[in-house]
């Protein structure tokens, strides 16, 4: 028996559970704009869920340092819990993890941890299950940059990392 929660993410940069909006307008003939809002809502359950610890759910970014020439990880901590015996919390990406560039086409490949395990589009057990029933746990979702060769064209970079978590039992 397998829970899915999933988590979405848009970069530069959000890691949201609970929501995100996409505004489209468009003018009919008449000179009336229309509006169409896009709503996603995650709640998370008493037994299962993975929760931003400072409750944002706003576009982050990467820094980029200037003088060492290197973009800064950015680091998330969120809250893990799995209330079900013998369970463990599993993540993988949905999709690749990516930055693209909109006017010229520059690409940005990122690597995203939890802790010290390295996340894939293959599943990964992040908790166990001995560490996820017993207490909320929080751990850093980190995302870098794989620092690109060669240094990619300035512009403004745009992407999503997506997660998905699972509850899966232990062997």
């Amino acid at each position: 028996m397998k829970k899915k929660c999933a988590l979405f993410a848009s970069a530069l940069w959000m890691l949201s559970s609970l929501w995100a909006v996409n505004l489209d307008a468009a003018e009919d003939e008449k000179g009336i704009s229309k509006y169409t809002v896009a709503l996603e809502i995650n709640v998370p359950g008493p037994n299962f869920y993975i929760i931003p610890l400072d409750g944002r759910q706003d576009v982050r970014q990467i820094r980029y340092d200037p003088i060492r020439k290197k973009f800064l990880p950015l680091r998330i901590p969120y809250r893990f819990f799995n209330n079900s015996e013998g369970f463990s919390i599993g993540a993988k990406l949905n999709t690749k993890a990516e930055l693209i560039q909109k006017k010229g086409g520059g690409k940005i490949e990122l690597a995203v941890k939890i802790s010290t395990n390295d996340i894939t589009m293959n599943k990964a057990t992040i908790i166990p299950a001995t560490r996820a029933m017993k207490q909320s746990k929080v751990e850093d979702i980190i995302i870098s940059v794989i620092e690109p060769k060669p240094f990619p064209p300035p512009g403004t970079y745009e992407g999503t990392v997506s997660l998905i978590f699972e509850s899966t039992i232990d062997p």
